[in-house]
């Protein structure tokens, strides 16, 4: 063996030991002065055995990114199995598989497999942890939309390990561990964590929590008709929320049954309790059993000068025609207007007697008349 052409070089034995890669020709000759050669020649190629270092194992909450991998003069992976099967695609480098595996870190020289090395560890994948909030119910008034309760969202996270962010419609309207809600719909509650993770010590999954919106409001029904008394009415709910609800009338006691009775001309409220809680304050609903005057004095003494049905002024769509005892049209009036001043058209006073009215209006957005009598009375 020689390490150059021709016999050149330096000659090597049978059992020398190579440590670098080179060509080595094989050269032989016989005779003299004429003599014949030959000579052959091949490649040696000395690989250098990778060196993998020791890799930790791995706690992670969540998932966990795998490293990207170099190592000069050699081709290195990670592998699901030893000796190089099921190889770790760098698309797969982020771990979720909640549990435990081994991966395998395996290297061998560029041009020769033969020259390997191999290291596993293990990968240990901790869920994120479920946040429970408790969502709930506000109140709105159903006239102005506004709302009159929140409803407090709570985390029950400490706030010097979790800042909690809450989210509305995508936008952040709150950070903190609690949150007084005023909407209705969906909120989306996120926390970071600002201490280490540590094991099964994970931050939690983002989380979704409805808050629906009770808006009750109700009207009163008269179940006597207009004009009259006593009068009886009950408590119909146009929309009833969520709520549960207690009644009182004026200044009475609170009662479950919605009806009431034996109510007296004039103005009258109820008063509508909420018992579960979600509406704090009663709401209230003021109503009039509708009556007329039985008389007037239009005697220039600013009492009585005029007659009308004050109790219709909110009718706007109410007609009044004052007809005398032998049922001649003597004026038409609104509600809302100043009513009749006890004169005829032409301006002459009408006399002190009986007069009688039929009044045309809505009474529980239906069509209604009533029709009755009056005193004008005369002292000058």
């Amino acid at each position: 063996y020689f390490t150059q052409s021709n016999g050149q070089g330096a000659q090597l034995n049978g059992g020398d030991i190579l440590t670098t890669t080179q060509t080595l020709f094989i050269f032989k000759n016989n005779g003299n002065r004429n003599y014949c050669s030959d000579e052959h020649q091949f490649n040696i190629t000395i690989s250098t055995t990778p060196q993998l270092p020791i890799y930790a194992n791995i706690e992670s909450c969540g998932s966990y990114n795998l490293p990207n991998l170099t190592l000069t003069g050699n081709v290195i992976n990670y592998y699901r199995q030893p000796n190089k099967v099921d190889v770790i695609n760098p698309s797969e480098y982020t771990i979720t598989d909640i549990g435990t595996q081994t991966i395998y870190v395996h290297a061998y020289a560029i041009g020769n497999e033969s020259c390997t090395d191999e290291t596993p560890f293990d990968v240990t994948i901790y869920p994120l942890l479920d946040l429970v909030v408790e969502g709930g119910i506000i109140c709105v008034d159903s006239k102005t939309q506004q709302t009159i309760d929140p409803f407090l969202l709570q985390s029950g996270l400490d706030p010097a390990i979790f800042t909690v962010n809450w989210y509305f419609e995508n936008q952040l309207v709150g950070t903190g561990p609690d949150y007084a809600a005023t909407k209705a719909g969906i909120y989306t509650v996120e926390t970071l964590k600002l201490t280490p993770d540590s094991g099964a010590d994970c931050n939690y999954n983002p989380t979704q929590v409805l808050i629906r919106a009770s808006v009750p409001e109700a009207q009163v029904t008269f179940l006597t008709s207009s004009f009259k008394a006593p009068a009886n009415i009950r408590i119909d709910f146009i929309e009833a929320g969520f709520g549960t609800y207690a009644y009182k009338l004026n200044n009475g006691t609170y009662q479950t049954s919605n009806l009431f009775h034996n109510l007296g001309f004039g103005e009258h409220s109820v008063y509508i309790k909420d018992t579960s809680g979600i509406c704090s304050n009663p709401f209230i609903i003021d109503f009039k059993v509708i009556n007329h005057p039985n008389f007037f004095t239009p005697n220039n003494d600013s009492q009585n000068e005029t007659w009308n049905i004050p109790d219709l002024s909110n009718h706007p769509e109410a007609e009044i025609n004052i007809h005398d005892r032998y049922g001649k049209l003597i004026a038409t009036i609104k509600p809302a207007g100043l009513g009749w001043n006890g004169t005829y058209k032409n301006g002459v006073k009408a006399p002190s007697t009986d007069y009688w009215f039929t009044v045309t209006f809505l009474f529980q957005g239906k069509p209604a008349s009533y029709s009755s009598n009056f005193s004008l009375i005369r002292t000058d």
